[in-house]
This record gives structure tokens, C-alpha cells and sequence, in this order.
């Protein structure tokens, strides 16, 4: 039998001879009765909390999980991320490399082809210089026969004169080249 605070208040006992008096049984009864209806009552009410706790516990539980999820996925995005970035930074100081090689190799190769170009400009000015220095002596023959041409025919008092500036007469193809460089 399910005891209730109603059962327990309206139980009803056999009288015997040499029984117990009513009055206090009837009270002992009743005090038992408001006893097990407060505990009742607070059976129920902590029922009730246990369930809303359960309640907020599941629901705790759920924000834990996606918390936990949350924390793996940005765990596994900022490792990606790192990987990521050093991978690229490789990849960047790697081309940088190569760049700088290239632009090595490419002022290596001009400063090669500058001095080829330079080194060509001094044999192409030796032989220009050469070949007026021939040409000049060429010239400068060609002036003293025809100076030599022109004394011959002018009066001895003339050639004396002359003979004194002889030494100026003569064409000096050094310092004329000098002149034109």
C-alpha cells in the first residue's frame, strides 16, 4: 500500500481492551501525516530541481561539445595556418633566392659584356690612332718633299734664312694626334 498524508490521517484502528488512547494516536497520526507531506512536498520540489539541473547540465554538456569542437577546429585552422605560412615563406625566400641569382648572373654577364665593349673601344682607339699616325707621317712626307720641292727653287739668300729655321719646318706627328684626340 502507497502511504499519502490522507491515508496516514484517516487510518482507522481496531479498539481493543488494553489498547492506546485515541487522542494521541490520533495526534501522533496527524504530526506523522504533515511530516510526510513536507516530505512530500520537498520530494517534489527537489524532483523538479534535479530535472531542471539535469536540464541545465545537458545543456552545458552541449556548450562544452561545441566548445570543444570550436577549440579543435581553430587548433587544426591555426596549425594549417602556420604550415601555411611557412610553406609560402619558403617558397617566398626560395624565389627571392633564385631572383637574386638571376640578377647576379645578369650583372655578372653585363659588366663581362662591358668590359668586352671596353676592351674593344681601347684596341678599335689604338688602331685609329695608328692608322692617323700614318696617315699624318704619310701627310708630313708628302709636306717636307714638297717644302724640300720649294727651297730648292728659291733663291740661295732665301735658303739661308730658312736654313735657319729648318728645325721649326719639321712636322711633329706626336703632338699633332695629341691634338686631335
Amino acid at each position: 500500500m502507497k502511504f499519502t498524508p490522507l491515508n496516514i490521517q484517516q487510518q482507522e484502528f481496531t479498539k481493543a481492551l488494553k489498547g492506546y488512547k485515541a487522542e494521541e494516536v490520533r495526534t501522533f497520526l496527524d504530526s506523522v501525516a504533515n511530516s510526510y507531506e513536507d516530505l512530500l512536498s520537498e520530494n517534489s520540489a527537489l524532483k523538479q530541481e534535479i530535472e531542471e539541473l539535469k536540464r541545465k547540465n545537458s545543456e552545458f554538456k552541449k556548450i562544452e561539445k561545441s566548445l570543444q569542437d570550436t577549440l579543435l577546429n581553430a587548433h587544426e585552422s591555426s596549425s594549417k595556418a602556420v604550415e601555411e605560412a611557412k610553406k609560402k615563406t619558403g617558397t617566398l625566400v626560395k624565389e627571392a633566392e633564385e631572383r637574386a641569382a638571376k640578377i647576379l648572373d645578369n650583372a655578372k654577364r653585363e659588366a663581362e659584356s662591358i668590359k668586352n665593349s671596353v676592351s674593344k673601344l681601347r684596341d678599335e682607339k689604338h688602331l685609329l690612332i695608328s692608322r692617323l699616325k700614318g696617315i699624318i707621317e704619310s701627310q708630313a712626307g708628302i709636306l717636307n718633299i714638297g717644302l724640300s720641292d720649294n727651297e730648292d727653287r728659291k733663291e740661295p739668300s732665301e735658303n739661308r734664312n730658312k736654313g735657319n729655321k729648318g728645325g721649326e719646318d719639321q712636322i711633329d706627328v706626336d703632338e699633332i694626334v695629341e691634338k686631335l684626340l
